[in-house]
């Protein structure tokens, strides 16, 4: 399985939690609904991304030096606003997507 599928897979995940993101909010009405700076998928993808430095260098590691770059204040009110199942949800649906693309490709192919 190519790197270019674990990408897919999870980029899949992503979306498919930051779809269903009221499941995954405290507020259900106004959390994470409007499009911002930092949108759901964009901080499911973040917080999964870290490595080790601080949020700062991080957050300029991600979006550059461009002018409407978001602050660390902006992603900590954005991460407040998301319970821990959403990342437990991508991981799983990660998980449940790379096993079906395992069990496809062990497939034996049709013989002529």
């Amino acid at each position: 399985m190519s790197h270019e599928s674990f990408k897919a897979a999870f980029s899949n995940a992503i979306n498919h939690v930051a779809s269903n993101i009221s499941l995954y909010v405290i507020n259900l009405d106004k959390d994470l609904t409007s499009n911002r700076k930092i949108g759901a998928g964009n901080l499911i993808s973040f917080m999964v991304s870290c490595v080790y430095s601080s949020t700062k260098l991080e957050l300029l590691d991600v979006f550059g030096l461009v002018p409407n770059a978001p602050f660390a204040s902006a992603f900590n009110q954005q991460r407040a606003k998301l319970k821990s199942d959403a990342l437990e949800a991508v991981f799983h649906q990660f998980n449940s997507l790379v096993l079906s693309m395992e069990e496809t490709a062990s497939l034996p192919f049709p013989c002529c």
